[in-house]
């Protein structure tokens, strides 16, 4: 088996696989509108924020307009809007799926009526070492569409819920998936397992890694 070392063999390589895929240009000032984002305008953090809302504006057009299928991970320092990005597509899936651009005044819009799956996997792993969850395993595992929140965050020292977590990614392979961690990419092939970081960057994935303030903390400090 590969170490990660020989996956990810340098920094110059991870800072390529990190760079937005340009297939489209997108307004990322409207997209920011769309996400309810703040971008921070004018700080240092500015530009690393302007990289997710376009990423994440791209796999909103995909899935729109059925493109084949893709992971999106995004990793990295907490209080990014990793999760509150995610939960804005999630909760737009879940309400059919109706998107506007602000443009088309309700006309053109795609109807996406796809399974979908939240998977907090904290919550999941403490019912993976309970030897329960695995229904919400296998839920994660065959929706069209998941979520798969905050991989890291927890401590498996028998390796199962590792594992589980390894095994369920690879069934998502070829579908709609958003990953989130307050963990590098290199990180999450040393602390948790290579086989889920070369994943993160095989099959057309994308993987944004943000580095920036918290949130709460940037709001204080501006005050």
């Amino acid at each position: 088996m590969k170490t990660i070392s020989e996956i990810i063999p340098d920094i110059a390589a991870v800072k390529k696989l990190v760079e937005p895929v340009k297939k489209r240009e997108v307004n990322t000032d409207k997209w920011a509108q769309w996400f309810k984002f703040d971008l921070r305008k004018g700080s240092e953090d500015e530009p690393q924020l302007v990289m997710m809302i376009n990423a994440c504006a791209r796999f909103v057009l995909a899935m729109k307009n059925g493109d084949k299928p893709y992971w999106l991970s995004m990793v990295g320092s907490s209080g990014a809007g990793k999760t509150y990005t995610a939960k804005r597509i999630f909760r737009w899936h879940r309400d059919c799926g109706l998107f506007s651009d602000g443009t088309s005044q309700g006309k053109g819009l795609v109807e996406v009526v796809y399974a979908r799956e939240w998977c907090w996997w904290p919550g999941l792993s403490r019912l993976l070492k309970g030897n329960d969850g695995y229904g919400q395993l296998r839920d994660m595992e065959s929706a069209q569409f998941s979520v798969v929140d905050e991989i890291g965050a927890d401590l498996d020292k028998s390796g199962h819920v590792t594992d589980c977590l390894s095994n369920g990614l690879a069934s998502r392979v070829g579908k709609w998936t958003i990953i989130t961690s307050n963990k590098s990419l290199g990180q999450i092939g040393r602390d948790i397992d290579q086989r889920v970081a070369s994943r993160m960057i095989r099959d057309g994935s994308q993987i944004i890694e943000v580095n920036v303030k918290d949130y709460g903390l940037w709001q204080r400090l501006k005050q």
